[in-house]
């Protein structure tokens, strides 16, 4: 699992994040520092220091990049199913639209994004299930083309791509 979290961040710096949400910030604080938690809280200004150089399309995107957080819970007791329906209840009320749900076995990827207008500020996604929980906040100024430019090399990664290949679909209905 910390496999996971190490790589999520290090693949998933140069696409997401500004103004962090309240509710997200109360879910994350609530957890980090917690036995079996993993915690990371990288600002846009390390991410573009870090993917400056950078030759696969990845520095194109860091600079759009305002923060980044990640957490990782590797014991699946600690958030409960309950807390996890609440947190994305209170998501939706926070002007976050469920983008896409899946399912695969005993786990549920969620995706939620706030727009601005035509930008996206903050992407949301989650991963719930019986062996841990994964929260993944992007914030920033970015587009939907911009979400295919991330190169997630982990384990439910290749979904991000999704996103912007379903909003191209929407708009053509």
């Amino acid at each position: 699992m910390k496999n996971i979290i190490l790589g999520l961040t290090l693949l998933c710096l140069p696409a997401f994040l500004l103004a962090q949400s309240s509710i997200i910030d109360q879910f994350y604080n609530q957890y980090k520092g917690m036995k079996d938690v993993t915690s990371i809280n990288l600002s846009g200004q390390l991410i573009n220091f870090v993917l400056a150089n950078a030759n696969d399309g990845t520095e194109k995107i860091a600079n759009k990049i305002t923060n980044l957080r990640v957490l990782l819970v590797e014991n699946g007791t600690i958030v409960k199913d309950g807390d996890y329906k609440s947190f994305l209840k209170s998501v939706k009320k926070d002007d976050f639209e469920e983008f896409m749900r899946l399912k695969d076995g005993g786990e549920a990827v969620d995706f939620h994004l706030r727009e601005d207008g035509s930008s996206i500020t903050d992407v949301l996604i989650t991963v719930f299930g019986d062996d841990g929980f994964v929260l993944l906040s992007l914030e920033g100024s970015f587009n939907y083309d911009d979400l295919e430019e991330l190169n997630l090399n982990i384990e439910g990664g290749e979904h991000i791509k999704k996103i912007s290949k379903r909003k191209k679909k929407m708009d053509r209905a």
